[in-house]
Formats: structure tokens, sequence, C-alpha cells
């Protein structure tokens, strides 16, 4: 690597580090609700090392089957003599920002280009979205670089010392994360579908060690969640789902398939097909702000989808990408890179239409969706340069600040204005963690804590839990009286809803004023963000 490129790989790393960690450092609180479990998961294996990973009441009987991220956390806070709290929301999203290097080493070999690679990781580093979900300290941040090093290795590497290098990393991954696993494992099925494909029609001999990998793989996640994991796995998979999950990659193997079957050289021949997939793209975002598109899905207001607005455009642009690349002759890349993302696109159309968990597994899958796409709309940007003239150089970076800057402000209204719709409930203050501490050092609550899912997830970093619904029901004047016996309500509940599920539900006006004059409610705890009530009667 020359000294210029690598001076741009670092200026996008410390912008994606930035993004990822300034939620933290911004108020030097956790951020995202999925952390607060993961903390004190942390914190118990802290205490209690040596200690088998097993469920039960010391670690729970979810996280713990996954407990590559608090053994990390665990290891860097005794390496800095850190706190558990502070070492946690810093070391695991800088983690993830690692994933820039492996992306445009992924990239450059996917396309053979330079501007296309640089391209595709700024736009990949820049992702609002992305960087929000990477942000806390959960099992998904810590497996995307682990993520973007297997597809690495099983794509280009060869040799044994890299097979060991990739079991090693895959091995990892699993006892990482359950989605990121499964996410993996359908990209390489469908790669080695593809490569197997490719070499019968071209009559070459089929790679017999990338088939070893994937024979492993399964065999390695088989192991791991029939004899282990499989006491913390939630989630409840029929025939049907895998029956589903098989239908939808079936219909987005069609335009693989295409790739493969035609001649080696592709030609300069135009299709509009990926600018009307583009087009259709968009629509459904504009859809969801009338019309919920999967159930428990909000109506996205019109005025929230500013936005959504560059991730529109990325999708014109990749569509565009694509094209420039079949216009290329760059076939084998052009394979693997639509593999990559028709892989995703398959599951997201199972989570959307057939998923019983959908709007969970949909929202989690965009940031599956995003890397391949940055990867067309990084060639739909790098055409401007096939000359590289002085105009064309101006207008390639003006459209990918452009482009970055405004995939970024997604993380601005999250993050600083908490947006009801995107993650503004992942936002916490010291104020909350004030909450916590005082609740765990007096001893209150074991008769039952009401409140919402925000305050459920900082519960659950001193071992409770609250009831939602039943706090959802009473703040809605749906029960006359609170089943539990404490509540919990905050500043940001009252304008931006209270969350039952992923985003916020309106609470009838002045409820805060009608709590306090009812006489059911006795406050016991305030501060300039919470207040906690003990139930009188």
């Amino acid at each position: 690597m020359r000294k210029t490129e690598i001076f741009c790989l670092l200026i996008l790393f410390i912008s994606a580090a930035s993004l990822r960690m300034y939620p933290y450092i911004l108020r030097f609180t956790p951020y995202m609700t999925d952390s607060w479990p993961i903390i004190h998961l942390a914190e118990e294996i802290s205490k209690n090392t040596p200690t088998p990973f097993k469920g039960g009441d010391l670690f729970g009987e979810y996280n713990i089957y996954w407990p590559m991220v608090a053994v990390l956390i665990v290891e860097t806070a005794h390496l800095t003599n850190l706190k558990i709290i502070e070492t946690a929301p810093l070391i695991i999203p800088l983690t993830a920002a690692l994933s820039i290097f492996i992306f445009y080493l992924l990239t450059l070999k996917l396309t053979g280009k330079k501007e296309i690679a640089f391209a595709s990781t700024m736009l990949f580093a820049a992702c609002g979205f992305h960087s929000i979900l990477t942000a806390g300290a959960k099992k998904e941040t810590l497996a995307n670089p682990l993520y973007f090093t297997i597809l690495y290795l099983y794509i280009f590497s060869k040799g044994k010392k890299k097979a060991f290098l990739y079991l090693l990393c895959f091995t990892t991954l699993v006892a990482t994360h359950h989605l990121t696993t499964l996410v993996t494992v359908v990209i390489l099925l469908n790669i080695a579908l593809a490569s197997t494909i490719s070499s019968i029609k071209k009559s070459r001999e089929i790679n017999k060690e990338k088939l070893f990998l994937i024979i492993a793989s399964l065999f390695i996640t088989l192991t791991y969640y029939l004899f282990y994991a499989y006491k913390g796995f939630k989630y409840v998979f029929g025939f049907t789902d895998f029956i589903s999950i098989f239908s939808f990659q079936a219909i987005t193997w069609i335009p693989v398939l295409r790739t493969i079957l035609t001649p080696d050289k592709m030609g300069n021949k135009k299709s509009l097909t990926p600018f009307i997939v583009a087009t259709a793209a968009i629509f459904l975002l504009t859809l969801i702000s009338f019309k919920p598109l999967i159930p428990g899905a909000p109506v996205i207001p019109l005025k929230n989808q500013v936005t959504i607005i560059p991730y529109e455009l990325v999708a014109l642009i990749a569509a565009y990408g694509y094209v420039y690349l079949k216009e290329d002759n760059a076939k084998e890349k052009v394979t693997v890179c639509l593999v990559w993302f028709t892989s995703i696109l398959g599951l997201e159309g199972y989570a959307f239409f057939s998923s019983q968990y959908g709007l969970v597994v949909a929202y989690r899958l965009l940031n599956f969706l995003y890397p391949p796409l940055a990867v067309f709309a990084g060639a739909g940007v790098a055409a401007f340069l096939k000359k590289k003239k002085p105009l064309q150089m101006f207008l390639y970076f003006v459209l990918l600040i452009a482009l970055s800057t405004g995939t970024a402000y997604q993380s601005y209204t999250v993050v600083v204005e908490k947006n009801n719709y995107f993650g503004g409930q992942g936002v916490y203050t010291q104020q909350d963690l004030k909450l916590i501490q005082w609740i765990k050092k007096q001893d209150v609550g074991k008769r039952g804590i009401a409140s919402d899912q925000k305050i459920n997830y900082l519960l659950m970093y001193i071992g409770r839990k609250a009831d939602v619904l039943d706090g959802f029901l009473y703040l809605k004047e749906v029960k006359k009286q609170l089943k539990n016996s404490f509540l919990i309500t905050y500043k940001d509940m009252e304008e931006r809803g209270y969350y039952l599920t992923y985003y916020g539900l309106k609470l009838p006006k002045g409820y805060i004023k009608k709590l306090n004059k009812k006489g059911e409610m006795n406050i016991i705890y305030v501060n300039n963000q919470d207040k906690m009530y003990m139930k009188l009667k």
C-alpha cells in the first residue's frame, strides 16, 4: 500500500470509530439498550472467574451462550485497569470500526479498482444506520469484523494456514452472535453453489478446499448449537421456516443464475432491471409513511423520512454501479458481489413476509444489506472517474462527500435528537445510571417494577426486569390499577412515547399530572430525568 492509501484508510477508520464511539463520549453513559445485559454479564464473569459458562441465576439464560463479547470486555478491563462499564462502550465499538480495513481489502479484491474500494469504504464508514447498530457493547458489534474477515478468507485465501485462520475466525463468530452466523452461513453456501455451477459450466475442477471449509463451518455451527447454545436460543424455527428461507433464496437466485449462465464477455448490453429493483425499494421506503409493511412496524411520518433519502440515492447509484461493473466485463467480480447482496435480500424477504419475528429480524438484516450495496454504489460513484479528468475527479469527491454526509446525518438524529423510530430509545444519561444505582443500593423494587423497554434493559444491568405491558396499560388508562408495586417514568417518555417495542407509542396528554393527582402513587425517587413511584394501595 502507498502512503496516500494508508493515510486515507486511517482517516476513514477515525471517522468510523468516531461515529460509533461518540454516543458514549457525548454523555459518558453506555449507548443502546442491548448493551446493559452484556455489561452485567461481563461484570458477573469478572467477579466469579473461574466459572463454567452456563445458564442460571448468575449469568441468565441468554447472553452467556454467546460469551465472546463479554470475555473481550473483561480481558480489556483487566489490561487497562478500567471499570467494566467504562471499558465496554469504548472497546467494542472501536473493534467494530476495524471492519473498515477488512472491508476495503475485500472490496479491492472483488472489484480490482482502488477508486471503487475507497468510495465503497467511505460510504460504509459513514453509514448512520450501521454506526447506530454497532455503537453499543453488543454481540453483533463484535461479530462485524469477524464477518468480513471470514468472507475475505473464504473467497480469496488458499492454503492450510489460511484455512486454519478461517476456521478459527468462524468458530469465534459462532460463539459471538447467532444472527451473524446465520447470515454468514447462507452467504457462504450461496457463493459455494455459484462457484460450483460456474466450474461445471466451464468444465473446471470443483474447488475441494472451499467445499471442505463449508462442510467444516456447518459442522462447527451444528455442534455448538446442538450441544451447548440450544439452551439459550429463544427463537423457534419449524420446517415451514426453512422452506420459506429456501424459497426466498431461490427467488433471489434468478439474477445470479442469469449472470453465471451468460457468456464470459458480458458486453455492454444495458439492463433496466437493477433500476427497476432500486425504484421498487424506494417506493417501499416511501410507503412506510402511510402504511406499516409488516405487523408491528410503525408508520414513519414523512418529516422523519428525510434521513432515508440519502439511502434511496445510494440505492439508485448502486443500480448504476451494477451496470458499470457488468460493462467492465468483470463477470467473476459481479457474480460474487451479486451473490453477497441477494443472499441477504432473500433473508430480508423471509423476515418481511414469513417470519414470526419479522420486525426484529428485518430491522437488523438491513445492517448486513448495506455493505454489499455500498460496493455497487462505490462502483457507481467511481464511474465518474473513467478518464480521471479534473472535472470527473471533482464530481467523484462531491458525490461521495454528499452521500456520506447524508447517511451519517441519521446518526445525529438518533444520538442527539433521540429520533423515535431509528434507535432513540438507546440513548441513556448519567441520571438514568444514578437511578439504577439507587435502586440497587436501597434494594427496592423486588415486589415488581413497571416501565417501558428502555428502562427494562437498563434494569438488566442490576439483574432486574420491568413489567413492560403493565406499565403501558396503566399509563394508557386501560387499567385502573397497577399490578406491580413500583412504576418508573422519565422525561422523554412524555414527548417520544412509551417503548412497548422498538419505537415509542404516544401516551395520553398530561399523563404525568394525572398520575400525580390520582393519589395512588407516591414519588420515592426523582432526578432531572427520572421518577420512581411506589403504589400506595
